[in-house]
Parts: C-alpha cells; structure tokens; sequence
C-alpha cells in the first residue's frame, strides 16, 4: 500500500493546485480503498487522516478527471475507474 500512495503521489505534481498535500493524500486514500476489496467509507478515511469528508470529497472532486494518470495501470484498469462514483 506504501509503495501505491508513493506512486500515486509522484504522479499528482501536474494535477493539483491550491490543495494541501494531507488532503489530496486522503483523497489518494480514499479512492485507493474504493478500488480494493477493503472499502473503507469516507467519515472512515477523514477520521484516520485527520481532514474533513467536505475537503476530501473536494480534492476527490479535483482528483476524478485525472484518476487514469494517477492510478497506476497495476493497481487498476480503466474499467476499474469507470466504476468508481461520479463526484
């Protein structure tokens, strides 16, 4: 899981601006487990990370157009992200 978050990380330079590095992180979070088997809900994520479920649902909303670059084709396909939630 380390080595995911690091990779997807490395990949948000481009993407975001104006957003704190813990939020986009519990976006990045937040997002991974929707796409494992361990689903974790949002009021989860916010409460282990610390950030409030507006501001990841925020950088969720910052984060969705740009998940085909920023997940990696290893962890998940693009059907995958298809089938994650529209924000």
């Amino acid at each position: 899981m380390e080595l995911l978050l690091t990779n997807v990380m490395n990949r948000l330079t481009y993407t975001v601006d104006g957003r704190s590095p813990i939020s986009i992180a519990a976006a990045v979070i937040y997002i991974v487990t929707q796409l494992s088997d361990d689903k974790k809900p949002l009021k989860d994520v916010a409460l282990a990370t610390g950030v409030a479920e507006g501001t990841i649902r925020n950088s969720y909303k910052d984060l969705f157009p740009h998940l085909s670059k920023i997940i990696p084709s290893w962890y998940a396909q693009e059907e995958a992200l298809k089938n994650l939630c529209s924000p």
